[in-house]
């Protein structure tokens, strides 16, 4: 029987997106994206929390997602869903 390891990792690297996806709407809400921003983004400390949880599991990360049960898949999903929720919000008031 395949152990299931649930979706530690997944979670992390998709924070990692969300997270980055953030810190780039905050920089567009300003005066825009400009390439100064990437630099303020990957020296953030939100970002470089992230990008440390993300990177020190990232070769567990295959076998997690084969192990991941459908309820687990859905979690995910609405992980991402509310994320991209909080985005469009922020870009709305951005508006």
């Amino acid at each position: 029987m395949t152990e299931e390891k649930g979706p530690k990792e997944t979670m992390e690297v998709l924070g990692l997106v969300l997270t980055l996806a953030k810190l780039v709407t905050k920089e567009v809400k300003g005066d825009g994206l400009q390439w100064s921003d990437a630099f303020k983004i990957i020296t953030s400390p939100e970002f470089q929390v992230k990008i440390a949880e993300a990177v020190a599991g990232i070769s567990d990360l295959p076998g997690e997602v084969r192990s991941l049960s459908a309820r687990q898949g859905l979690g995910i999903a609405g992980y991402l869903i509310q994320g991209t929720e909080e985005l469009l919000d922020e870009l709305e008031a951005a508006a």
